[in-house]
């Protein structure tokens, strides 16, 4: 498995590049993917890292 080099309470601006089923954005950072409560494809968005693990990172 990569590493997350991110951290909790970390901020990041990051650019939602899809959506998924559900309508949330996805934005990616290090390979993993984010998922944005209504992010629209092409908004850049600064976000609240608030959970990494090995898989995942939760923004807020």
């Amino acid at each position: 498995m990569r590493e997350v080099h991110l951290e909790k309470n970390q901020m990041l601006t990051v650019t939602i590049e899809d959506l998924t089923h559900d309508g949330s954005g996805v934005a990616k950072i290090d390979g993993y993917p984010l998922f944005i409560k209504d992010g629209l494809p092409g908004e850049e968005v600064r976000v609240k890292v608030v959970k990494v693990n090995k898989n995942l990172v939760l923004p807020e």
